[in-house]
């Protein structure tokens, strides 16, 4: 690369202004549409490789700014990652709750904001569904 160039990657890369997501959320330019369809599309093959090396999923954690911030991203995540038998509370997930799965789910959906700490916190050697034990 030579002096004066810049590489830009990421969100701001594909839109081209900015890689805050809620600028993106609130953008009409069809470029900030495609940078966040094609983020919500990476995280599904990265999501299910994982699986795959995993032999399943027992919960999937959404963290960090993005994953704390925007509901819409979490809601597309599950979306994609619904042939794995994830499923949001279309309620608990605008609601600021830590489980944001149905009842139903298969896979257990977090919003987590300190990831190590809050995820021992919500593990705690318990066994079971998460559902079985939020109701204790």
């Amino acid at each position: 690369m030579t002096k004066g160039h810049k590489l830009t990657l990421g969100l701001k890369g594909l839109w081209g202004v900015s890689n805050d997501v809620r600028e993106l959320e609130k953008s009409a330019d069809p470029k900030a549409a495609f940078a966040l369809e094609y983020f919500v599309y990476r995280a599904g093959p990265l999501a299910g490789m994982l699986a795959a090396a995993l032999s399943g999923l027992d919960a999937f954690v959404s963290t960090a700014g993005i994953g704390e911030n925007s509901a819409m991203i979490r809601a597309r995540n599950a979306e994609r990652l619904g042939w794995l038998g994830v499923g949001l509370d279309p309620k608990t997930t605008t609601a600021g709750a830590q489980l944001i799965s149905r009842k139903d789910s298969h896979v257990a959906v977090y919003v987590v904001l300190m990831i190590a700490r809050h995820t021992l916190e919500l593990i705690g050697g318990k066994r079971g569904h998460p559902h079985e034990r939020a109701a204790e």
